[in-house]
């Protein structure tokens, strides 16, 4: 051989800390671009039910407002369930190697989100979420548990190309909903009111 040297890609970027519970999860399912292009987000759909007895804030809209990945009665589509081409897929750690999320890019860079997984079980400090793209949670299940060490591959597989468990945090699509919620129940609550003043 030669004069030379061998370089790592990953050389001088932090490592994701192995000692992490987190850490067997996101492995799986960084996997998942292996076993599929497509990646699979789920709808969101909204209820609010204000109560009209008092004035409502933007900062009581939690209190009024849920959200779920499936449709319910009464409940508002605020973002259509969607699947597209992956384009990019990067884990992000903390300085300390404990993963945030893995940002997910489509190939026509329409989509861009930041996944994050939620434990299965208690007593696990998760890293601060991202805020600088929509969110999306994917909670870990007992089932999950299982299949991490009897089918991995299936596991990651099911994790990025279906939409079962996941579930949007935040989106710009949801402020944007909640904020036509208030002011509909503010007109609401001021109509009320002239209405009670008048009798």
């Amino acid at each position: 051989m030669g004069a030379g040297h061998l370089s790592r890609p990953d050389f001088g970027k932090t490592q994701m800390d192995s000692q992490n519970p987190m850490s067997e999860f996101y492995e799986c399912f960084l996997k998942g671009r292996e076993q599929g292009k497509a990646f699979a987000v789920p709808g969101c759909y909204a209820c609010f039910k204000p109560d009209f007895s008092r004035q409502i804030y933007r900062e009581d809209m939690p209190e009024y407002c849920t959200y779920s990945s499936i449709a319910g009665e009464g409940a508002v589509c605020v973002l259509e369930p969607a699947e597209f081409v992956i384009g990019q897929f990067e884990l992000s750690l903390t300085a300390r190697g404990v993963p945030m999320a893995v940002f997910i890019q489509s190939a026509d860079g329409h989509h861009r989100l930041a996944v994050r997984l939620l434990p299965p079980f208690g007593g696990v400090e998760l890293a601060a979420a991202p805020a600088s793209v929509p969110l999306l949670e994917l909670q870990i299940t007992g089932q999950d548990l299982m299949q991490i060490d009897e089918a991995p591959a299936q596991l990651a597989r099911r994790w990025v190309s279906g939409s079962q468990n996941k579930q949007w945090a935040a989106h710009p699509a949801m402020e944007a909903w909640e904020l036509r919620a208030l002011a509909a129940a503010q007109r609401e609550f001021g109509r009320m009111q002239g209405s009670n003043n008048r009798i």
